[in-house]
């Protein structure tokens, strides 16, 4: 079995979506002093890799505890883009192309994942979803979850936020600032289970990749 850590660590170094609070780790006791060691953590419920949930962008939006754990875990497949240029739109026809080149394997995978790498700045120039691209995914009954290697759906600076929408309003949820996943195989199984928060419109997850069929 071979298994791949695609989660970013949370530390104070840790950047933030701009505007959001910042990570802070606050010793409350000392082994030396204490005789263990405890820690206050303080830090957004969209920090590092997490998923959203429709309460992120609806007010009757369902939260992360709604939906049934099979969601968080299954067969995924994974659309490398390779390196791209900044602020890459993904099309439509860009996905239309990969489940053509791979048509049983997407058609199998109720987990897609996507990767890409740029130049620039990791919020401002990231990669995002057209609207068309983002119907054509919802459309797609099999799918259950997404996941992407950069920070939001959606176009930086859109504070419309177009892409979650449509994406939430179906329930189709999405693992935001994965990471190491260009070092997956084409087939996989996934998993990225969220912290169980109460009323979690998003949480932190640890993901991961695993394969028994895997050669080297």
């Amino acid at each position: 079995m071979k298994y791949w850590d695609l989660t970013r660590e949370i530390s104070p170094e840790s950047v933030p979506y701009p505007g959001d609070p910042p990570v802070v780790f606050t010793a409350e006791t000392e082994i030396e002093r204490d005789s263990f060691r405890l820690r206050n953590l303080s830090f957004s419920s969209h920090i590092g890799t997490h998923i959203d949930a429709p309460a992120h962008v609806f007010s009757e939006g369902k939260c992360l505890n709604d939906f049934p754990l099979e969601i968080f875990i299954g067969p995924a497949t994974i659309f490398k883009l390779g390196k791209v240029r900044p602020k890459t739109a993904i099309t439509r026809e860009m996905l239309e192309l990969f489940s053509e080149s791979f048509q049983e394997t997407f058609q199998e995978c109720s987990h897609l994942l996507f990767s890409a790498q740029w130049d620039g700045d990791f919020f401002e120039d990231a990669p995002f979803f057209t609207l068309e691209a983002a119907r054509w995914l919802v459309g797609k009954a099999q799918l259950l979850l997404i996941g992407f290697d950069w920070p939001s759906p959606d176009e930086f600076g859109d504070e419309d936020l177009p892409i979650h929408r449509e994406f939430l309003r179906h329930d189709l949820l999405f693992v935001e600032n994965l990471t190491n996943l260009e070092t997956l195989p084409t087939q996989f199984q996934f998993t990225s289970l969220p912290l169980s928060l109460q009323d979690a419109e998003g949480a932190p997850c640890r993901a991961i990749a695993f394969s028994n069929n895997y050669v080297e």
